[in-house]
């Protein structure tokens, strides 16, 4: 059952505690952690308070939230549904393999296509979330890694829009001034056991 936010407000303590509802208008108490939060702002070259990283990473930690709700934890001491360093990642072992959340943040033109790549591999298609529509949201997107094998992997995605525009490659960006206007495919790094 997929939660939906409640207040716009939340509370900065331990993490960031703010507020959802289920489709029975029951309110349901959130917080993701300090360490999720700094682990993401890390990630993703990202510079702020907890506060700061929350708003602007906000949909996907409720998309997050809402998944462990409806997968029944992981719940705080409290009885809060806890957004973890791991969720946040978004790798995790399913029956065939590993699956892999990604986000797309973009500039409203309607998207074709999302492609991950492994270890310098052939590039292979993800499937976008359909949940995630409107012109200016971020989109999430559904990779199934069901040929990882242990040890670490660097993988990688790329998006191209209707107009067939490829993300470009760091060294493929034409004048990138400040890395606000770093569009650029980043690789990360994974560890499978």
């Amino acid at each position: 059952m997929p939660l939906t936010r409640l207040k716009d407000e939340y509370l900065e303590q331990d993490g960031v505690r703010f507020l959802m509802e289920d489709q029975d208008g029951s309110t349901v108490a959130c917080r993701v952690s300090h360490q999720a939060l700094r682990d993401h702002a890390d990630r993703l070259h990202f510079s702020g308070t907890d506060g700061a990283v929350f708003e602007a990473y906000r949909e996907l930690i409720e998309q997050v939230a809402s998944d462990a709700y409806d997968a029944e934890g992981p719940f705080d001491d409290n009885g809060r549904v806890l957004v973890t360093p791991e969720a946040l990642a978004r790798v995790t072992r399913s029956a065939n393999g590993y699956t892999m959340l990604g986000v797309v943040v973009h500039d409203g033109t309607p998207l074709k296509s999302v492609e991950v790549r492994v270890d310098d591999g052939p590039w292979r298609p993800a499937v976008l979330d359909p949940v995630t529509k409107a012109k200016y949201s971020w989109k999430l997107f559904n990779y199934a890694w069901n040929d990882a094998t242990p040890g670490e992997h660097t993988i990688v995605s790329r998006v191209t829009d209707v107009n067939g525009r490829v993300q470009p490659t760091l060294e493929e960006l034409e004048s990138k001034k400040t890395f606000l206007e770093d569009n650029s495919q980043y690789p990360r790094k994974v560890m499978i056991s």
